[in-house]
């Protein structure tokens, strides 16, 4: 029997969920959902087509653990489900990124709801969110690795955030790598030059984050079997394609740069060979699942 719920539900991880949004505005939103230890994370709530809680509460979150909500930035189709969380008893945070407060609480602007005819209905956010800080997934046993490390990434939106969780060598980007157009930098507070910088700053922060584990792991050789000891490698091809994308299409008609520029790529080309595919080495099916079949397998 099809679901009377307009999403997709995609299980990509051991304890992530992707759902994507079949709504009337045709922007599909990417919404995810992780289970933690005291806590269900649900990072962007969509566009507000149907019962987004209901149906977390019936598919994914069967435990009825406290939700913490995280919106990447403030567009209407990263809140419109967010006043479903709002001044709920199960409802622990709904998080934003604290970067620019007065540009996000200007929802009926900044969200873009008026250019689409959207009415974001009331929420308001509980905890704003800095850069460096982290949602621990299990607040009575906080480590680094089940955690979320909010980063700053203006350029898409003032107000725009990633969120890493090492335990699952896993960035999510928001809208920053956006799946259906090359660059997405048109909106109300979109910086061109921010969007090239934040690219930079990721495009660094994942190969840091390579180096570190690795050498963790080159340390540590004589232990085999310790989980710990895997090869820590992130894939974000994507990011460094844009990243030159983006140069290009900036300095493409300054002289001066062309210099700079090839050295830039050459560096990225050198970060591209050290990122490999995570999603090979799983055991997961990223096909998607009927309700039905959720049921029946978890």
């Amino acid at each position: 029997m099809e679901s009377v719920y307009p999403y997709s539900l995609e299980r990509i991880s051991i304890n992530i969920w992707k759902i994507v949004e079949n709504d009337r505005f045709g922007q599909f939103p990417f919404c995810y959902v992780i289970l933690g230890r005291d806590k269900c994370v649900i990072i962007d709530t969509g566009c507000g087509t149907g019962e987004f809680k209901t149906y977390f509460d019936k598919c994914v979150n069967k435990s009825r653990l406290p939700y913490v909500i995280i919106s990447t930035h403030v567009h209407f189709d990263h809140v419109g489900s967010n006043h479903q969380f709002y001044e709920k008893k199960d409802t622990k945070d709904i998080c934003m990124g604290g970067n620019d407060k007065v540009f996000t609480k200007n929802l009926e602007i900044n969200s873009l709801s008026l250019a689409h005819g959207v009415e974001i209905k009331k929420f308001e956010v509980s905890k704003w969110l800095n850069h460096g800080d982290r949602i621990y997934l299990d607040d009575n046993n906080k480590t680094i690795s089940e955690s979320l490390e909010v980063i700053f990434t203006p350029g898409h939106t003032i107000d725009s955030i990633a969120l890493f969780y090492p335990g699952d060598k896993r960035i999510f980007v928001g809208d920053t790598i956006y799946p259906f157009s090359g660059v997405h930098c048109d909106c109300l507070g979109s910086s061109l030059v921010s969007y090239v910088d934040t690219l930079k700053l990721l495009n660094n922060f994942v190969l840091q984050q390579n180096i570190v584990y690795n050498e963790d792991d080159n340390n540590n050789d004589n232990d085999n079997d310790n989980d710990n000891n895997k090869k820590y490698d992130i894939s974000l091809d994507s990011l460094v394609e844009k990243y030159n994308f983006v140069q290009k299409l900036i300095h493409e008609d300054d002289p001066n740069n062309q210099n700079e520029n090839q050295n830039e790529n050459d560096d990225n080309s050198n970060v591209v060979d050290k990122f490999h595919n995570d999603n090979n080495n799983n055991n997961y099916d990223d096909k998607d699942i009927s309700e039905e079949e959720y049921e029946e397998e978890y």
